[in-house]
């Protein structure tokens, strides 16, 4: 596969490099900013309900994670 850009030939290959770690950047940008307001933005219930506050984040992060595989299974069926 090749894709021309201003006179410039991009490989197949570069272009899996650069969606694999933007993948990889999204999952991790995600997490952290999902992570961290799902306690900002629920004090109510950290604060009057008795459970392990970890599970708030803990969800956030497998919720990127479910998007990350399914993201990674559709950029790999395309390369």
């Amino acid at each position: 596969m090749h894709v021309r850009n201003i006179g410039q030939a991009y490989l197949g290959q570069e272009i899996a490099a650069v969606t694999v770690k933007g993948l990889v950047w999204a999952f991790f940008a995600g997490a952290l900013r999902f992570s961290s307001t799902s306690l900002i933005g629920n004090p109510n219930l950290v604060t009057k309900i008795y459970m392990p506050r970890e599970i708030f984040p803990l969800a956030s992060i497998l919720s990127q994670l479910l998007d990350l595989g399914v993201a990674s299974a559709l950029v790999g069926s395309y390369f």
